[in-house]
């Protein structure tokens, strides 16, 4: 799965107007400015009339975290990775095709840490070929 989390990150790393560091995992410490990819459950899609797993569905999360009271800066930037990641149809990221990339929601707030750093998620459902 790890190969999954990369490859947005990679994409995402090439959006227009993406400028916080994009890292896979953990939500780190530092820096302030960040968007994070994470994986969490999908599922494996079976062909009909043919053996094996013919398409994965995984799913995709993706946290923005500004500075210190800054509202605006992660919004924008979910927002970005929002839109971005939703227009992937049949187009390949790192050498694995991806037939579509579903958001199972419109970007929210999802917390403000002890830090008073507001973080922005968005979760997708990516259908792709086996990797």
């Amino acid at each position: 799965m790890a190969l999954t989390v990369d490859e947005v990150a990679d994409f995402l790393e090439g959006v227009a107007g993406v400028t916080y560091d994009v890292r896979v995992g953990k939500m780190p410490e530092d820096p302030d400015s960040v968007i994070v990819v994470r994986d969490y459950a999908g599922r494996a899609d079976l062909g009909f009339g043919v053996d094996g797993i013919q398409h994965e569905t995984v799913g995709i999360q993706i946290r923005a975290r500004g500075g210190a009271r800054d509202y605006d800066g992660p919004r924008s930037q979910i927002e970005l990775a929002y839109r971005a990641l939703a227009g992937v149809q049949g187009e390949a990221l790192g050498g694995t095709e991806y037939l579509i990339c579903r958001p199972q929601s419109a970007p929210f707030e999802l917390e403000t840490d002890e830090q008073d750093r507001t973080v922005f998620a968005v979760s997708f459902l990516c259908e792709k070929e086996p990797s």
